[in-house]
């Protein structure tokens, strides 16, 4: 509820009179939220909006694949325009949570980092488990959880 109030509040000063673009305003805010429940990291509008983007892309290719016969069949690494813009979205993607999570771990062995942060975020709370051989995730099973949570709050947003 925190997240969603200061982010919420944070978008509205920023408002002023005249045409708004509510929709992409509201995925921004979105993302910003589950960014902050996810990593407990507040997101430039610049970063959202680039990450809101990719998304859009991810899932206009499954539209598309999914509607058109053709491109069922056509492997998805011939290098058709769809093909590529689906590629760059999910190496933006992979690009941003990877950054998050090597930020995070390093935070994470600073003593004074988690003494004035503590463990708020669903990250560090992942980063901080281990399993009983004393292992933790890796940084591809990480990355796999997060991107599925943020994805799915995104959807969540689109049919908001």
């Amino acid at each position: 509820r925190e997240y969603v109030e200061k982010e919420t509040e944070e978008m509205l000063e920023k408002w002023y009179p005249g045409k708004r673009n509510i929709y992409q305003e509201f995925n921004d805010l979105t993302l910003k939220i589950v960014s902050s429940s996810l990593f407990g990291s507040d997101m430039e509008e610049n970063q959202a909006r680039e990450i809101n983007e990719a998304i859009r892309n991810a899932f206009t290719y499954f539209a598309e694949r999914s509607g058109n016969i053709l491109l069922q069949v056509v492997p998805s690494s011939v290098p058709l325009s769809e093909n590529i813009q689906f590629k760059d979205a999910v190496d933006k993607l992979d690009k941003v949570v990877y950054k998050l999570i090597t930020n995070r771990r390093s935070q994470l062995q600073n003593k004074d980092y988690k003494k004035n942060h503590g463990v708020k975020d669903l990250l560090s709370l992942l980063l901080e488990q281990k399993d009983d051989e004393g292992i933790g995730m890796s940084d591809e099973s990480l990355r796999d959880e997060l991107m599925t949570l943020m994805i799915a709050g995104q959807v969540m947003g689109y049919h908001s």
